[in-house]
């Protein structure tokens, strides 16, 4: 199997609240002591790779570390890029309907990926493409009937063959062992496989450490058992990466690192 290291493109896909910020600004730092120029882009309105570095980053971007360059996009300027600036040849949707976000979000990610990629060795997205977004892809790449593809079909398609990239795409599901996330999880990867996004592997976040003592962590032991179990079972073709439940929240460069060195123990 390649390395991680060999990807030009990372996606970090997984339900809401289990990491994904963090694994995906842990992941930069990481591939950044490999020699890598890393870009690493959030899709949120509440600044979590801000909160993640402990730096503030927006839509301007910050260089928060030699070699790691990150860059938030709000889905507000997004959607207001997409509606002012020519982009928007589909037909006519609410504002701030989930569909015309997802088209914004999907146009500023495809046209900020063309102009960086000459510029990095790799490109970190913590955000994948939804399954309205990947239908929208698929649908829109599609000839007309002349044959032909105006620009933006055009471009719909480089995106969806730039997702679909087996040698230099790679997604990184986290899941988290729990009921929620366990459950989502399925739906997620068969979004994916359905539209042949490629997974890498699994990174299994906040595991209960094997040797903390007590009743209490002895039955939440039992329950996360379960779920790992099912984990395991699920995904069968592809690696699984496991982070231990830290003792504090991660918040700066300094913690950052420790969880990428945690991620370098793991096999990532």
């Amino acid at each position: 199997m390649s390395s991680i290291t060999d990807k030009r493109l990372i996606l970090i896909g997984g339900h809401h609240g289990v990491g994904k910020t963090t694994l995906a600004a842990a992941l930069a730092l990481l591939l950044s002591r490999r020699g890598q120029r890393v870009l690493v882009i959030s899709v949120d309105s509440a600044n979590s790779l801000s909160d993640a570095f402990d730096w503030q980053i927006g839509e301007a971007g910050a260089a928060v570390c030699a070699g790691v360059h990150a860059l938030e996009i709000a889905p507000s300027a997004a959607v207001k890029t997409y509606t002012e600036g020519g982009f928007a040849q589909q037909k006519p949707l609410s504002e701030w309907s989930p569909e015309l976000i997802e088209i914004a979000v999907l146009e500023r990610i495809g046209r900020l990926i063309d102009d960086a990629e000459e510029y990095y060795d790799t490109i970190i997205l913590d955000w994948a493409p939804s399954d309205y977004a990947l239908r929208l892809l698929n649908n829109t790449s599609n000839q007309d009937e002349s044959g032909s593809l105006h620009e933006q079909g055009s471009f719909y398609q480089r995106s969806l063959k730039r997702f679909q990239d087996v040698e230099n795409t790679a997604l990184l599901l986290a899941i988290t062992p729990d009921k929620r996330a366990t459950c989502a999880s399925k739906r997620i990867f068969q979004t994916y496989k359905e539209n042949a996004i490629p997974l890498f592997g699994i990174v299994v976040n906040r595991v209960l450490p094997a040797d903390d003592a007590g009743e209490f962590f002895a039955q939440r032991r039992v329950v996360e058992q379960k779920y790992l179990n099912t984990i395991e079972q699920r995904f069968t073709d592809c690696v699984h990466y496991y982070l231990p439940l830290m003792e504090t929240d991660i918040h700066g460069i300094g913690p950052l690192q420790t969880t990428a060195v945690l991620l370098e123990t793991t096999g990532l």
